[in-house]
């Protein structure tokens, strides 16, 4: 089977309801793994596959690329390196979420047994490799990564990946701790100036 994108330890596939909806409630039932994303755990897979649906492309947010990270079989990987229905298992996710004020918004989650190890920004690399080539998002200029301060491992990710933090803080919209301040990290669309922005493009990266 071909991917879309791979890095030396993962690869990228279109998230789906149909291949990994059992996979996403896992993830999204372990509050570990919420630590810093405002949302509670999912109790039930019927749940989940609901929640599944607003993150996935919808009428609200046509314009979501969203994908699961997935292992490759590599002696760099623990095993196993299959989910058990004979399919690579599913570690995480990594795309892009909504727009907001401040623009398209990208993120990821990923498994509390993979921190640390450099998996977030593996795929973060592969993802944007992918999603700056996409014919139907040429005129997304800049995405915004939502971080709360707290998550210095998630600010590194960010900044590796050569996002820019300039001060700005907003607050989520209410969660399951209420709201949150959130700092803001902006990835450029490569060799896109900030010139290029502020002539024909708007704050969110579309056509003024």
């Amino acid at each position: 089977m071909s991917y879309p994108a791979q890095s030396p330890r993962l690869w990228l596939e279109p998230l789906t309801i149909e291949s990994h909806s059992q996979e996403f409630f896992a993830l999204w039932q372990n509050p570990e793994n919420l630590t810093y994303i405002n949302v509670a755990a999912h109790t039930n897979l019927d749940s989940a596959r609901q929640f599944m649906q607003t993150i996935l492309p919808n009428s609200t947010n046509p314009d979501i690329d969203k994908f699961a990270m997935l292992l490759r079989p590599v002696v760099e990987n623990e095993q196993p390196w299959t989910n058990g229905m004979d399919r690579p298992k599913m570690i995480g996710l990594v795309g892009t979420n909504r727009w907001s004020e401040q623009g398209l918004e990208t993120g990821y989650i990923l498994d509390v047994k993979y921190w640390g190890r450099g998996y977030a920004g593996e795929a973060l690399g592969a993802f944007l490799g992918v999603y700056w080539e996409l014919i139907e998002r040429r005129t997304v200029q800049r995405l915004v990564a939502k971080c709360q301060p707290a998550n210095i491992a998630s600010r590194k990710v960010w900044m590796r990946a050569g996002a820019r933090y300039e001060g700005e803080i907003v607050k989520s919209s209410k969660g399951e701790r209420g709201e949150v301040e959130l700092e803001c990290w902006y990835l450029k669309r490569p060799a896109v100036g900030a010139e290029n922005l502020e002539e024909g493009k708007g704050v969110n990266g579309k056509e003024k």
